[in-house]
């Protein structure tokens, strides 16, 4: 019998199997080095009050930018303001050049006045005519009346006079003189009819923006179409039907006269029974034909017309729009019998 080792038969050699070593005694795995943790020192959270809390220090200083700030953006949405209005009132401005005005606010605010009152009162009447279509006489007596030096002045406002009745409205003292045709026109376009330091100064810079945008001429046509001549009685066309049973082409000195006569308080007057103007009330000015005549002498006739570039006679046929026959609310009114009783200016 063989030994353990011996080699058997055939020069074999048996090995027994190798048997696992215990794990108490292999060697340990090196643990990974890293640098060593930072300690920070730790505090526990504010609190919500005291984390919104401004020192004292800095209290002051947000207040001061916030401040600025505000003032800031106030100043930006002014200047924005500014700039939008004047772009605006350029543009509705600048189009009176080629467009007639379908209103104005002194007819709006007197619409909305009957409304709120109940009132009775008659109906506006208006009708475009073309300037070439208008009676010279008219158109004289209304720069002799209303403003002799509109012809040749180069601005809106007689800035002289201007000064002259605010300082009488400091004085709280009677109004020393009258607007000029742009600062008329200029408030019955877009105004209203109290006077205040805020309208007379809205006033001022809208006559002056008329007289940069618009010619003499153009600005004229529209106080002729837009001006009130009686109760309900709006502009030229209108008015020569209502009074005299005329065309605009048509109207004499005489009758021009007591128009042009009727311009400073119009709803004080009314139609005479016969035709033409009655008087008003005894405490109203009833402008007499020869003084209205005496201004127009004052202008040298057709010269102030031939200056902005009104030439020819309204009887020359030029115009497209000429308002040969009365407007139908003329008629309308006439048959209700509201054309006055009173005498005849």
């Amino acid at each position: 019998m063989s030994k353990v080792g011996d080699l058997p038969t055939g020069g074999m050699r048996l090995v027994p199997p190798r048997q696992a070593l215990p794990t108490t005694l292999l060697p340990p795995e090196p643990a990974p080095s890293f640098p060593p943790p930072v300690s920070r020192p730790t505090s526990p959270p504010r609190p919500i009050s005291e984390q919104r809390a401004v020192s004292p220090e800095t209290a002051p200083q947000s207040a001061a930018r916030h401040r600025t700030w505000r003032r800031r953006r106030l100043l930006l949405v002014m200047v924005l303001t500014l700039v939008v209005s004047q772009l605006a009132a350029v543009g509705l401005v600048a189009s009176l050049r080629w467009v007639n005005p379908p209103t104005t606010a002194f007819l709006l605010e007197d619409g909305l006045a009957s409304r709120r009152s109940n009132s009775t009162a008659e109906p506006p009447i208006r009708e475009w005519v073309d300037i070439d279509a208008i009676s010279r006489n008219l158109l004289v007596a209304i720069i002799g009346h209303e403003d002799q030096a509109f012809s040749g002045r180069g601005g809106g406002v007689d800035w002289q006079q201007f000064r002259k009745r605010v300082n009488a409205w400091r004085a709280h003292q009677p109004d020393p003189s009258g607007s000029t045709i742009d600062q008329q026109l200029a408030k019955n376009l877009f105004l209203w009819h109290e006077q205040d330091p805020v309208r007379k100064g809205v006033e001022a810079y809208l006559a002056t923006l008329l007289a940069q945008e618009l010619p003499h001429r153009r600005i004229l046509e529209l106080y002729a179409n837009l001006v009130e001549f009686g109760p309900g009685i709006w502009g030229a066309c209108a008015a020569s039907w209502y009074y005299f049973g005329v065309p605009p082409s048509d109207l004499a000195l005489d009758q021009s006269a007591r128009l042009v006569g009727l311009l400073p308080r119009p709803k004080t007057f009314s139609r005479a029974a016969g035709g033409g103007v009655a008087h008003g009330p005894t405490d109203v000015v009833a402008w007499s034909q020869a003084h209205i005549a005496r201004q127009v002498a004052d202008v040298h006739g057709l010269s102030s017309l031939t200056t902005i570039g009104v030439t020819g006679l309204a009887s020359d046929g030029g115009g497209a729009r000429r308002c040969s026959a009365p407007p139908p609310d003329v008629h309308a009114r006439l048959a209700r019998g509201a054309q006055g009783t009173g005498r005849q200016a």
